[in-house]
């Protein structure tokens, strides 16, 4: 389940540098601040309490898979606002 946490890793750094392309800099910041701080410590602490040491391998691929759907959260907000403004 660890190298699961590799694909979402991807699709995370892919969705900051579209974020930032964009100009959308308070998205991009919030998921590389999530993704490297915030949702690691967090399932770390959280999944380590659950899971004993197991959690605390699966608190990487959780974390991931957490920040890519504000990721997308983020995204899916620009598109629906150019939406409207077209």
């Amino acid at each position: 389940f660890y190298m699961i946490g590799f694909l979402f890793a991807g699709l995370n750094i892919i969705g900051t540098m579209f974020l930032s392309a964009l100009g959308k800099a308070v998205p991009a910041f919030a998921a590389s601040i999530l993704r490297g701080f915030v949702m690691i410590s967090l399932c770390a602490v959280v999944m380590a309490a659950i899971f004993g040491m197991n959690g605390v391998w699966l608190s990487f691929p959780a974390s991931e898979a957490l920040t890519l759907i504000v990721t997308l959260i983020g995204i899916k907000s620009i598109s629906v606002k150019k939406k409207k403004e077209a």
